[in-house]
This record gives structure tokens, sequence and C-alpha cells, in this order.
């Protein structure tokens, strides 16, 4: 079994496909494709996000595809960046720019209200079928950034139940306790139950 990620990055693809090793799902990306159309990514949610890259990468190549959409959601700005996540300082913005204003518009605020949580949303398509996959993991973020991994906001991201942030954490311990690992796991099951 085939299926196509919609994404450019190939080390995505192959982080996914080592989770497969194994079995009979192959994993490929978007420069496999020629003349892929441009993404709109204008939904209002992680979930929206996904079955938009999704469906248009299904509907241009006719073959299963899987995507996904993921972002921080901060209690104390009311969801946001949420969907604006990777553009929240601007579109040619940087990790450090988007961390810098998430701790701007946080400034003074006290330790019970800083609670977030990282959300991701996986959408597969196949045979024409959507079939979505959620997680969640909920956290607080702290008021300058610690550590030298992982990527994004994970300098200020300290999930529940431990005192480093994910950038601190190491990979091992994030990838199995992650929003995204979370709902890959759904996903996973869902494939090897079915197509396997």
């Amino acid at each position: 079994m085939k299926l196509i990620l919609a994404t450019s990055n190939k080390g995505k693809v192959r982080e996914i496909g080592s989770i497969f090793l194994g079995t009979s799902i192959e994993f490929t990306g978007l420069d496999t494709l020629t003349n892929v159309p441009e993404i709109i990514e204008d939904g209002i949610t992680f979930k929206d996000n996904a079955y938009i890259k999704a469906k248009t990468i299904y509907d241009f190549s006719g073959a299963d595809v899987m995507s996904e959409d993921s972002g921080l959601c901060v209690d104390y700005l009311n969801g946001a960046p949420g969907v604006f996540s990777a553009r929240f300082a601007g579109p040619a913005k940087t990790d450090s720019d988007n961390i810098e204003k998430v701790l701007t518009l946080m400034k003074d605020v006290p330790e019970d209200k800083r609670t977030a949580q990282f959300r991701s949303a996986f959408c597969l398509i196949i045979d024409g079928i959507e079939n979505f996959f959620e997680g969640y993991v909920k956290g607080r973020i702290i008021t300058a950034p610690r550590g030298s991994g992982g990527f994004g906001y994970d300098p200020i991201f300290v999930p529940d139940g431990y005192s480093q942030t994910f950038a601190e954490i190491g990979d091992d311990i994030k990838n199995s306790i992650s929003h995204r690992a979370m709902a890959f796991e759904k996903l996973k099951v869902f494939l090897l139950n079915k197509y396997i």
C-alpha cells in the first residue's frame, strides 16, 4: 500500500516511514509529483487545514493521501496562535520571532494562567473516504526559552508532569507524549487493523 504525505519535508517522510518499517505501507512525499497545485491553508481549525492539504493532493493525484496540521493553543490568548502558529509574528518570521511575540503578549501573566496545549490533526483519505485522528498534550508557557532541541514553540512549552521544556526533554520522551504522537498512534492502529 502506498500513501502520499502532503508535505515536501523529506525528513518528515523518512520519520513516518520508519514507524511503519516492516509493514506493507510505503510513504512518498510531494517531491514525487510534478506541477503540484498550491495548497491554501485557510481553515479555522487544525482539522480543517489537514483536510484541505489532503483533499487538494487527493483531487490532484487520485492517490491515497495523508496530511497533518498542528500548533500551539494558549488559553490566556483565547487559543492563539492556533492555526497561525507557524506565522504568528508574520509570514516571513522565524520560530524565535513567534516565541518572542507569545512571551510579549504574556508578560506579567501569573503562573496559574499560563496554561496551553499543543494540538495535532491528521487527515487520511483512502478510496475517497476521509478519516481524522487528533491528539493533544497539555502544559504551560514559561517566561523565557529553555533548551536547544525541538523546533517551533518547544523552548517555552513545559508539558504537564514534567519540569523540562519540549526543547530540553529529548526526542525519545517528546515523541512518546507529544500531540503528534497521540494522533499518530490512533492513525497507526487504524491503518494496521484495516489494511495490514
